[in-house]
């Protein structure tokens, strides 16, 4: 089975929700999280995490989840940012070789989108989160066509 899910739709099996932030002792979620994603990868699925917007904010991709798992030889594609003239997005989360990956970068700024207001119209927002299920389809559609 070749499918693609999202960032979001992993938490929601996890039984969490919007942002994690770093476990505490004792807390589990980067298990379950792991857990998730390995049952995905057996089934072929790809799975997409955009770094987040913490760049400028000296946050890091080793202190979320589900961001800090992502490495160079599992299938967590972590996206980070680039601005309209390939510049890297300053918001774009970093990593600092304590965990986790960004594996591809996408435009994450000014993104063009359908609009949620309208039917026919277009909005414009910043940020990994719309650089994400570009990748997403990129991804979907090469798998296709192989």
């Amino acid at each position: 089975m070749v499918g693609s899910v999202y960032f979001f739709q992993i938490w929601a099996l996890t039984d969490g929700g919007g942002l994690i932030p770093a476990p505490l002792p004792g807390d589990n979620r980067d298990i379950i999280m792991k857990q998730k994603l390995e049952k995905c990868w057996e089934q072929d699925i790809v799975t997409v995490v955009p770094t987040g917007n913490g760049g400028q904010n000296e946050d890091y991709l080793d202190l979320n989840t589900p961001q800090r798992l992502g490495m160079p030889d599992n299938g967590l594609i972590t996206v980070g940012g680039v601005t309209p003239d390939g510049v890297l997005y300053p918001g774009t989360t970093l990593e600092r070789g304590l965990g986790g990956s960004i594996t591809v970068y996408a435009g994450s700024e000014s993104v063009v989108m359908a609009s949620y207001t309208s039917d026919t119209g277009t909005d414009t927002d910043t940020g990994t989160s719309f650089a994400a299920p570009a990748v997403v389809s990129g991804a979907y559609t090469a798998l296709h066509l192989c």
